[in-house]
């Protein structure tokens, strides 16, 4: 008598573990979809920081590339403009020069 209170007592045990692997499986599937959307959505995540990553590597070898070139044209611009002042200079010392020169022309004639 006392092992069939005990078989009994097991089977009444075993079904209020059935009953709370049944209620545990019925509350662990939202949290399963809920994981599974969060997973979803950092795979999304990553793919767009992937992206601007890439993007950013972009912008950032042709901001390179426009800074040298702009480098090379401010060299090119410096190397004119020391080039203009000394045309500047010859050209104001001939200027000069054909002033005297027409001066003592001028002078010469009267």
């Amino acid at each position: 008598m006392a092992r069939s209170v005990e078989v009994e007592d097991l089977r009444l045990r075993c079904a209020d573990m059935k009953v709370e692997a049944t209620m545990a499986r019925e509350q662990a599937i939202p949290l399963a979809m809920q994981i599974k959307e969060l997973e979803e959505e950092l795979t999304r995540v990553a793919g767009e920081r992937d992206t601007f990553r890439s993007w950013a590597k972009q912008v950032e070898v042709s901001a390179k590339d426009v800074a040298k070139k702009l480098g090379a044209e401010q060299g090119a611009h410096l190397l004119m403009k020391g080039a203009l002042a000394e045309v500047l200079k010859v050209v104001e010392a001939s200027w000069v020069e054909a002033l005297a020169w027409k001066e003592k022309a001028e002078g010469e004639s009267r």
